[in-house]
């Protein structure tokens, strides 16, 4: 997800203002014709909802959200994902679900690796092979990029033993296994930009008048 792709789904979106009451709010950005890619941004005293194709989240942080979310530049699409993902009170039906968080396989692989790695450093080629093939056996060919739960079963079941000691996954749980989702990601840009447009037509009407 990068901000050229963003902008390039919502390249033909205009913004229709449904509601602008002080801190109460409705702006529903979308495409003439089609529902494609639309969302809603509207917001209460302390609450910001975005509502859309890309889900729904509600962030809870300042009185006037907007504020919490404009951005101070005019050359990129800044975004915290990190920082915002505390501030979701719901989002599609409970409090950090599956759509701002996924599992990240290639992350597992990696720290499944970087354990080996470790582990192979002094060992003779015999038992090198040997914890290479225990690791291969029963974690590694039978990991499922559809398969969380499993994936982590088997990493925290294996031992071997292999030159009178013992190898397991000491604290493997402790690392982070988890990447933000596209759209939760595409709903952080949709934040930035969509204000950004709600401040460049109210700074216009207050110049036209």
């Amino acid at each position: 997800m990068t901000d050229a792709e963003f902008l390039s789904d919502v390249a033909n979106h205009g913004l229709k203002i449904l509601r602008d009451d002080g801190l109460y709010r409705h702006l529903r950005f979308k495409q003439p014709d089609t529902s494609c890619m639309y969302f809603d941004l509207i917001t209460w005293p302390g609450h910001l909802c975005y509502t859309g194709d890309m889900g729904t989240y509600v962030f809870q942080r300042v009185e006037d959200m907007l504020g919490f979310f404009r951005r101070d530049c005019s050359d990129a699409l800044p975004i915290n994902p990190g920082y915002w993902s505390e501030k979701v009170q719901a989002a599609d039906g409970g409090r950090h679900p599956g759509c701002v968080f996924e599992y990240d396989h290639d992350r597992f692989l990696a720290v499944v690796n970087e354990y080996l790695s470790d582990w192979l450093e002094g060992l003779d080629e015999e038992a090198a092979s040997d914890l290479r093939e225990a690791v291969d056996d029963d974690v590694l060919q039978w990991s499922d990029a559809n398969d969380e739960h499993g994936n982590y079963k088997r990493a925290y079941e294996f031992s071997a033993e292999v030159g009178g000691h013992t190898y397991q996954f000491t604290d493997f749980f402790e690392r982070n296994f988890r990447r933000f989702t596209h759209r939760y990601l595409w709903c952080c840009r949709a934040l930035v930009w969509g204000i950004d447009q709600y401040d460049k037509l109210k700074a216009g009407a207050e110049v036209a008048a």
